[in-house]
């Protein structure tokens, strides 16, 4: 009870100071690209449906630009010579995003963000065996995202703001010093909730 006060006070503080408060929550269809020189060839890697949050506010002195958190899900189904695996893992982190506006109304505009995420779990599943992915360097670390999206406003009243996004993200670990190499590639579709 006292972590959702506290979140309760952030958010109360957040928005004193912000120009606007705005929650975004979706799906994410992340692809993996995954290199080691110790796999063969026959490495399947298939996207798999996951959820995306984000809690931003806008800046008091210029609207086009916003910060907040971010929790972002990169899942995937694999095969190697018949055995099957899921690997489903949870980051969050901060992000620092740029929004151009295309029309008078600000209703409709593209984004570009970068993103700074770390892994806060995963868990590779197979054949009803679970190992932790936060062990392997590959999965853990700091991850820069850097993302290009659209959004565009269906309601826009001075209560709320309701939207939907279409985002691109590309999503790389900047510490991982071994030779078994690992991105993502991330379509994103939601909506936008602003406050």
């Amino acid at each position: 009870m006292r972590l959702i006060y506290s979140l309760i006070l952030i958010i109360l503080l957040a928005k004193a100071y912000s120009q606007d408060t705005y929650f975004e929550a979706g799906l994410n269809l992340s692809s993996y690209d995954f290199k080691s020189p110790q796999l063969s060839d026959n490495l399947k890697l298939s996207p798999s449906n996951a959820i995306f949050f984000r809690f931003g506010l806008s800046d008091y002195y210029s609207p086009s630009i916003n910060y907040g958190l971010s929790f972002q899900q990169f899942n995937a189904s694999g095969e190697q010579s018949n055995y099957l695996f899921d690997w489903k893992t949870n980051y969050i982190g901060g992000f620092f995003q740029y929004n151009v506006f295309l029309n008078r109304k600000e209703s409709f505009y593209i984004n570009s963000s970068l993103e700074i995420l770390t892994l806060l779990s995963g868990k590779q599943m197979s054949y009803g065996e679970v190992y932790k992915l936060s062990e392997e360097d590959e999965f853990s670390g700091v991850w820069l995202n850097p993302r290009l999206g659209l959004t565009y406003n269906l309601i826009d009243s001075r209560s709320l703001t309701l939207g939907v996004i279409f985002n691109f993200s590309y999503s790389m670990n900047l510490i991982n010093d071994t030779d078994q190499k690992l991105s993502f590639l991330t379509n994103q579709l939601g909506i936008r909730f602003m406050l």
